[in-house]
């Protein structure tokens, strides 16, 4: 299953390309944690992402873009790698600064102490954010990831929900 969305993953982002008005690269770094629903939250962890994206303009000052980004998130003494795949809409306030928001779907990719056991293959979240462009290629930005699907994969046990804050830096090739 995971292959299968991998390849799916490239194989839109090639096409993408083609027909994007711009396109690059982005990393950063995650102020990730869970929420659990009986409120016992575990303490976050500091990780990475890392990935690409397409824009494509549509009218006025709104763009849609998508990503594809490999992201290091987890809690405590808990790693938990995802295939992050943001859709956003984006609202362009001016040539430098645009605000975005829109579904994400995470793929599990892995976990160590046997963490990918007892969650779930897919994470569902909403994104929303903003950059800003300090050239005409190189921008910044923030975000936050609110999961809101259960990751949690055993029968009896507490909601978990994927929380992510995000910072990172961006090149615009095109």
């Amino acid at each position: 299953m995971k292959k299968i969305v991998l390849v799916a993953t490239v194989s839109l982002i090639t096409s993408g390309l083609v027909f994007s008005q711009s396109y690059g690269i982005k990393g950063g770094i995650n102020f990730a944690g869970i929420k659990v629903d009986n409120g016992s939250d575990p303490d976050g962890k500091v990780g990475a992402h890392f990935g690409g994206f397409i824009k494509k303009g549509l009218q006025n000052d709104w763009s849609v873009q998508g990503e594809a980004l490999f992201s290091f998130q987890g809690w405590e003494d808990q790693n938990v790698t995802y295939l992050n795949i943001p859709v956003l809409a984006v609202y362009n306030v001016d040539n430098n600064l645009s605000f975005h928001a829109g579904p994400q779907l995470g793929i599990l990719l892995g976990g160590d102490n046997d963490t990918s056991d007892f969650l779930k293959t897919a994470d569902v979240s909403i994104v929303f954010g903003g950059e800003y462009y300090f050239q005409s290629n190189v921008y910044g930005g923030a975000r936050y990831n609110l999961g809101v699907s259960n990751i949690n994969d055993f029968n009896e046990g507490a909601d978990l929900f994927n929380r992510v804050f995000q910072i990172y830096v961006g090149y615009r090739v095109k």
